[in-house]
């Protein structure tokens, strides 16, 4: 079983890094010792939108210092030198297992058009994105391919996450529960980055609504789950890093119009909108408080 995980990645150079470190670390994961369960192996494509942080070089370090590398020169003709160009393939040996990573770096539509290109780049049996400032927790991807490998019906897992907040080392655990459609109209539950489908499901349903910057996630999810088979994990599967940079963070208001209107194609009434009302008067304000407030009492409470 293979995984494609897809990484966008726009001037975050700070976090990286760790995002890139979380999807290694998988493979050193403890092997499962029922024989029927397969080993995994995970593909990992960073679709940069032509970052100018020195993102770039950050990934072409990690990646000199990741392990073996096995450069795959695309022109046979000639001879591999250096590090890998950004339109390069790569492979690095791990553990046992074999990871395939592949970056490019241009510039793109967002996010949303960042990730679709990923998808379309992928090969994998299960898909994901990871922010490229969200983190997986070990182990994630082989209790995932468990599920998918003993229940061929389920099309997607999804599992409890955390909220870390800011620098502060203080990550706080949410717990989505059972699968509810009903209530996925109410309100997006799901921890984005804790969310994996099958390629069958992508085949049948297309990829991410690029007209969307903030909801796609939400959008995708209802739009997937009147007919798919959905497990709940009930364990910690990624982190949602929350700091003043990140896009939701830092554009509610423009954040809840957009969910306000995406969500009136599946015949939700007017509760997103009054939401967004309240994100346009003051909820800018309140979430800047909290996340202050949250972010102090993580640091106390790394400091005890």
């Amino acid at each position: 079983m293979k995984f494609s995980i897809i990484t966008p990645s726009y001037n975050q150079g700070r976090f990286i890094t760790d995002s890139l470190q979380s999807v290694k670390i998988q493979l050193n994961a403890e092997k499962n010792t029922d024989a029927s369960i397969q080993d995994f192996s995970v593909e990992h494509l960073v679709i940069d939108g032509g970052s100018t942080d020195g993102t770039v070089a950050m990934l072409e370090i990690w990646l000199q210092n990741a392990g073996k590398l096995q450069f795959r020169n695309p022109d046979p003709r000639t001879p591999d030198a250096g590090l890998p160009s950004a339109s390069q393939d790569f492979s690095v040996s791990q553990f046992g297992e074999n990871v395939r990573f592949h970056f490019v770096s241009e510039a793109d539509a967002g996010q949303t058009d960042a990730i679709n290109k990923g998808l379309n780049l992928g090969t994998g049996d299960i898909l994901a994105y990871l922010c490229s400032d969200d983190l997986y927790e070990p182990g994630a991807l082989a209790a995932v391919a468990e599920i998918f490998q003993k229940n061929p019906q389920v099309d997607v897992v999804y599992g409890d996450y955390y909220f870390l907040e800011g620098d502060s080392g203080w990550k706080r655990l949410k717990k989505p529960g059972p699968f509810s459609r009903v209530r996925l109209l109410k309100d997006n539950f799901l921890g984005q980055p804790a969310v994996f489908w099958r390629r069958r499901v992508y085949e049948r349903y297309g990829a991410l609504d690029g007209r969307l910057r903030f909801c796609m996630d939400h959008e995708y999810w209802l739009r997937i789950s009147g007919e798919t088979k959905w497990f709940y994990l009930e364990q910690a599967l990624a982190v949602c890093r929350l700091h003043g940079s990140a896009k939701t963070s830092s554009q509610l208001a423009p954040a809840w119009w957009e969910t306000a209107r995406m969500v009136k194609q599946y015949g939700q009434g007017c509760r997103f909108f009054w939401k967004a009302v309240a994100m346009q008067c003051v909820g800018q304000w309140l979430y800047q408080g909290k996340r202050m407030v949250f972010e102090r009492i993580g640091k106390w409470r790394r400091g005890r």
